[in-house]
């Protein structure tokens, strides 16, 4: 980590890149990483996107600058014989409607709220975005500690019909 000293680095072209894994997860150097593992005879079995792979957390929906098209790409790492993983921040509000959310008092989101009809929705179809229409293979998911808790969050009364359980159907 940068606290200790340690900064990513990658070769990118005649480039050398310091950046976050964050800014490292681009079509394009993952691309890079690849060819450069094929050069040493290295064949990764499970690609793992990690975080920023997503335009906003909560839709799942491809950054399409750093990722053109995931879906090809997806379909291009599976007839090479890989799996791929996509990272999901967990009940992230980015990109959520605010109805959908656990919220402070003054109607900032905090988290998705999957006790609610909408918050499971959003969820859901997150999750089906990513196993079905980018046809990854799973996901690494992340934050699933990071629930909300304490006495001044809110909660869309009308979308409240206490725990409901939470189908992703897949």
């Amino acid at each position: 980590t940068p606290a200790m000293g340690i900064h990513p680095r990658v070769e990118h072209g005649s480039h050398l890149i310091t950046a976050t894994a964050a800014a490292l997860c681009r079509q394009d150097v993952y691309d890079t990483f690849l060819d450069r593992l094929d050069a040493h005879g290295l064949d990764p079995g499970t690609l793992v996107l990690d975080d920023r792979w997503q335009a906003e957390y909560g839709t799942a929906e491809p950054d399409r600058q750093h990722w053109p098209d995931l879906r090809g790409w997806i379909a291009r790492q599976h007839q090479a014989g890989r799996r791929v993983l996509l990272w999901w921040k967990a009940w992230d509000p980015e990109g959520a409607p605010a109805r959908a959310c656990v919220r402070t008092p003054d109607g900032t989101p905090v988290a998705v709220d999957p006790e609610s009809p909408l918050g499971a929705r959003v969820v859901t179809d997150a999750v089906e975005h990513m196993i079905d229409d980018l046809d990854a293979d799973g996901l690494k998911i992340d934050f699933l500690a990071r629930t909300p808790s304490g006495t001044a969050l809110v909660i869309d009364a009308s979308q409240s019909a206490g725990a409901m359980p939470l189908d992703l159907g897949v």
